[in-house]
């Protein structure tokens, strides 16, 4: 299909954005041993005796029944889409609680069948990865009293957490807050992909900034709402990817799995901005986070980035035109946001990881996915600060109008 598509095509509501509109709450009755332990993770895990916690959730696993192949596939081919969130945001709670409760030593490389089977069927189904990430711990597991979104996160509903902390509310809530704050631009990637007159084009950029300043001004919330030390410490270990996990029971079991970490480059955000106005970087963990994002929600990212103008529309409009000065605007806040987002990881990962005794010793200086922090980054800001194009459409040379940036 050429062009683009309509909202409901790409996964996205027109209330929430990328959010699930009407998350599901409740899997089907053969299935709510999962909602269950879901709900028992806080108090397992918030018994003082660690040893008996985890002798508790271990007991809790092992007491599950592997559903049969005509569930799985009863589960994969008529479940709502909703439905299949729901199941996929409780097992990968449930199994980032059973890897890293006990710390980055001590964590299993092996999945037992009980939550490897059902995860991995769920997740293809949905075109997911079978581990915690943005997906569905942020976009499914957020529910707006009476559907309506005050702007406040704590007037939301959180769902299922990974890992006993009270922390987590805040830190989910909050992420949510930002792709619920994004859903009234959401029409404006579709519009600025198709436009093709520079007063169309240059409306739709400024619009665009006006967002990303909101969106910018949300990064307060997190200090209102989240004390850094208790992120660090209580929050980011359950984000946590795995080198090399044994799901018992599948076909895959030979072959361990690398699996990437919960991580905010799995929104689609601001790779959406970027495809609409022609920003390419270099990261290949950028391009690795789009696979742990939804189908539909990759498909809008490949259709933004073949079918956008923008950057042709804005190397043909005169320096001081009102579109070079609302494509500057919309690029000087991308910059913002990201310069922001460097501030943020600064307090909350970089300053608690010389004060904060943790056993997860790898994350002082990486990401939840994998990446050094601060360095990736600057080099994701860096490249998205674009001067205006200065001469013909396609600035890499390849005439696509894509800037490809160095």
């Amino acid at each position: 299909q050429s062009g683009m598509r309509t909202l409901a095509e790409y996964q996205i509501s027109s209330k929430t954005g990328f959010v699930l509109e009407q998350p599901c709450c409740q899997l089907p009755p053969a299935w709510q041993a999962y909602d269950r332990l879901a709900s028992a993770i806080v108090p397992i895990l918030s018994q003082p005796d660690t040893d008996k916690a985890s002798a508790d959730l271990h007991l809790a696993v092992a007491d599950l029944v592997v559903p049969s192949d005509h569930a799985l596939m009863d589960m994969a081919t008529a479940w709502s889409l909703e439905t299949r969130c729901r199941l996929h945001l409780c097992l990968t709670c449930i199994t980032a609680s059973y890897l890293w409760h006990r710390g980055e030593s001590r964590a299993p490389n092996r999945l037992p069948a009980q939550l490897a089977r059902p995860l991995l069927r769920v997740a293809e189904s949905l075109g997911l990865k079978p581990t915690v990430g943005h997906a569905t711990l942020a976009l499914a597991n957020c529910a707006l009293p009476d559907s309506a979104w005050s702007g406040r996160p704590e007037h939301l509903r959180l769902l299922c957490q990974p890992g006993p902390s009270s922390a987590f509310r805040a830190f989910v809530l909050v992420t949510c807050a930002f792709e619920l704050d994004f859903a009234r631009a959401t029409p404006l990637l579709l519009r600025g992909a198709e436009a093709r007159r520079p007063d169309e084009a240059a409306d739709l950029l400024d619009r665009l900034a006006d967002c990303l300043a909101g969106l910018t001004a949300r990064f307060d919330d997190f200090g209102r709402l989240l004390d850094p030390d208790e992120f660090y410490r209580d929050v980011r270990p359950y984000l946590s990817g795995h080198e090399g996990l044994v799901f018992e029971g599948c076909s895959c079991e030979a072959t361990p799995l690398r699996l990437s970490g919960g991580s905010a480059a799995q929104s689609t955000i601001l790779q959406s901005i970027d495809a609409l106005l022609g920003i390419r970087h270099e990261s290949a963990f950028l391009a690795e986070m789009v696979d742990y994002m939804h189908p539909a929600h990759r498909q809008l990212l490949k259709d933004l980035a073949a079918e956008t103008r923008l950057p042709q529309l804005v190397a043909a409009s005169a320096p001081e035109s009102r579109l070079r000065a609302a494509h500057g605007r919309a690029v000087a806040a991308l910059a913002d946001f990201r310069k922001r987002h460097i501030g943020l990881v600064s307090r909350y990962i970089v300053a608690p990881a010389s004060r904060v005794r943790t056993e997860f010793a790898s994350l002082a200086e990486r990401g939840t996915g994998g990446q050094p922090l601060i360095q990736f980054l600057k080099e994701v800001r860096d490249e998205g600060a674009l001067p205006p194009p200065l001469s013909d459409p396609g600035v890499d040379g390849s005439g696509d109008g894509v800037c490809m940036l160095k």
